[in-house]
C-alpha cells in the first residue's frame, strides 16, 4: 500500500490523555505496509481491550487506520481501493476466530458496499 515513504508522524505528540502512543501508531503503519492488516487490527482490539483504555471509539476501527495512513503518508502514497480489499479479507480472517457480531460490537467492521460505491461515484472527501 506504500513503500519507503517518509511518514509525518515524527513530530506528532500525544495529549496526556491520549489512549495511543507514537509506538503504537506506528506500528499500525507497519503493519498495513507489509500487508497484514488484520494484525493492525488485533493491535487496535487488544489496546482498547486493555485496562484504563477508551471503553469505545467515536469512529470505527477502520475509519481510524485509514485517516491514520493519510495523515502518515498523505493522499499520494495511499490507495484507498487497495486498502479497502486488505481490510475486508483481514476481517473476514477474523470473524472466523472472534464472530462478525463480536467485531460489530467492537466497530471493527469494513464499510458497507454501498458506503464503497459512494465514496467513488461522488469522490473521497477525507481530508488531513
Amino acid at each position: 500500500l506504500h513503500s519507503n515513504v517518509p511518514t509525518r508522524l515524527r513530530s506528532w505528540r500525544p495529549p496526556s490523555q491520549h489512549p495511543f502512543s507514537l509506538a503504537f501508531m506506528e506500528a499500525v503503519l507497519n503493519y498495513v505496509g507489509l500487508n497484514d492488516v488484520h494484525k493492525a487490527i488485533t493491535l487496535f482490539l487488544e489496546t482498547l481491550a486493555a485496562p484504563g483504555a477508551p471503553r469505545q471509539l467515536q469512529r470505527s476501527i477502520y475509519r481510524e487506520i485509514l485517516f491514520l495512513m493519510l495523515a502518515a503518508l498523505g493522499r499520494d502514497h495511499t490507495d484507498i481501493a487497495a486498502f479497502d480489499k486488505k481490510y475486508r479479507s483481514a476481517y473476514n480472517k477474523l470473524s472466523g476466530s472472534l464472530g462478525k457480531e463480536e467485531l460489530r460490537r467492537r466497530r471493527a467492521q469494513p464499510p458497507s458496499s454501498k458506503a464503497i460505491d459512494c465514496r467513488k461515484s461522488f469522490g473521497a472527501t477525507l481530508e488531513c
